[in-house]
């Protein structure tokens, strides 16, 4: 252990980095710990369906079927992409998107989680 006051002094620079990139890595560490907490907790943390979302991002975030949230939102009649979101959901059928948001919740809420 006396050749670590040694080494300091013999090279400070080198020293400062290492201390540097210690503790940068464990700061990483400790954060990326931190948040693998709330990887899973989608639903908790962002609880509200948004316009940006597609059905299928809904059925997979709450497990449930594809299908039924399609129909739910209205688009399984709609000649429109496989993919589209919400928003362009809405903007197909010609009805606010808030409409089409507050019958999945309420879908959601019915269904919940299986």
């Amino acid at each position: 252990m006396r050749r670590v006051p040694k080494l300091i002094v013999r090279h400070p620079v080198i020293s400062l980095l290492f201390v540097a990139a210690v503790t940068f890595s464990v700061m990483f560490a400790v954060r990326t710990l931190d948040q693998t907490r709330h990887w899973d907790d989608y639903r908790g943390k962002r609880g509200r369906i948004e316009p940006w979302m597609t059905p299928g991002m809904i059925a997979h975030v709450w497990h449930l079927d594809r299908g039924d949230v399609i129909f739910i939102a209205g688009a399984s009649d709609l000649s429109i992409p496989d993919r589209a979101s919400i928003e362009e959901i809405a903007q197909e059928r010609g009805v606010p998107v808030e409409d089409i948001i507050k019958n999945i919740e309420d879908f959601v809420r019915r269904e919940g989680h299986r």
